[in-house]
């Protein structure tokens, strides 16, 4: 019988002072001058909030091996050659801010890693020890619902990091099959918090509020773990 475990994580100051005792994230990424045209890269170099929750999300895989990893819209920083290298890592992200013929040639030299294609339209007859998405939902991409129910039976551990605005916010956007104008407006939490009781049947489920944001734009980011074992 399986035994499932649903974990939720908020990443606020106490988490963010505690982790910079030892930011071994910067650490790493400085024996990769290469990558630093990666936005990703960039952003962990100057963002110590992302390396908190890099280190959070990955940093057990920098540690063992061995583990098939479907990183979902993860992006590329010069530590994802150390995922590459330790496991079956596969990388699905249309990398919609870097050079696709630079990520091409890497991936090229290392396996064939990267993947370019949405996840909706991505499919698979693989089972992962990790299927990650970092930094995608809500707020980026409102198909929560729909990304969970395609990976979180094909992986022991789907791991999530959930970004959600206790302030209302909304983006005028265009469509890029149309010239129509959309007004778009990230879920909040509660809405969020509601969407994942109901995927997983579990009440218990809770997206506890924050006082602090480490964000300065008061964007609130959590770390929401499904585990079977």
């Amino acid at each position: 019988m399986q035994n499932l475990l649903n974990m939720v994580k908020i990443y606020d100051e106490d988490a963010l002072s505690e982790y910079l005792k030892n930011d071994f994230i910067l650490e790493g990424l400085s024996k990769y001058q290469g990558d630093k045209e990666f936005v990703s890269h960039e952003w962990l170099l100057n963002m110590e909030e992302k390396r908190l929750i890099y280190a959070d999300v990955y940093g057990e895989l920098l540690k063992s091996s061995g583990r098939k990893v479907l990183d979902v819209g993860g992006g590329f920083c010069g530590l994802s050659r150390e995922l590459i290298e330790r496991h079956d890592y596969t990388l699905l992200d249309i990398m919609a801010h870097d050079d696709h013929k630079k990520i091409g040639e890497i991936s090229s030299e290392n396996g064939g890693f990267w993947i370019n294609s949405d996840w909706y339209e991505f499919d698979t007859d693989r089972n992962y020890d990790f299927v990650i998405a970092n930094d995608l939902f809500p707020n980026v991409d409102q198909r929560l619902r729909m990304f969970v129910e395609k990976f979180k039976d094909i992986t022991k551990n789907l791991i999530l990091t959930i970004t959600c605005n206790d302030k209302d916010v909304f983006y005028k956007v265009k469509r890029v099959d149309a010239q129509e104008l959309l007004i778009v407006a990230p879920w909040g939490r509660d809405m969020t918090e509601r969407v994942l009781q109901n995927l997983f049947n579990e009440r218990s489920i809770s997206l506890p509020k924050s006082k602090k944001p480490i964000f300065r734009n008061g964007r609130v980011v959590y770390k929401f773990s499904h585990t079977i074992s």
